[in-house]
C-alpha cells in the first residue's frame, strides 16, 4: 500500500495494486487486515472508491 499526497496537501492517494478483479476479491475475503485498510480508508476519506485504474507503460 502507498499513500500519495498532493504538493499542496489538499488531496491523498491510498494505492493499492492487484493483479485483477479476482486478486482485489480474494485479499479482501482471506486477510482481513486488507478488508479493515479498505473499510477504514472509506471511513476517513470523502469520497473514497475503490476505483479501478489500468497501469500504461510509457515507452519513448
Amino acid at each position: 500500500m502507498h499513500l500519495l499526497h498532493s504538493h499542496d496537501g489538499t488531496r491523498v492517494i491510498n494505492q493499492m495494486r492487484w493483479t485483477g478483479e479476482a486478486a482485489l476479491g480474494a485479499a479482501t475475503r482471506e486477510n482481513a487486515a486488507i478488508a479493515a485498510t479498505v473499510r477504514r480508508v472509506g471511513e476517513l476519506v470523502e469520497g473514497a472508491g475503490p476505483d479501478r485504474y489500468d497501469v500504461l507503460t510509457l515507452k519513448g
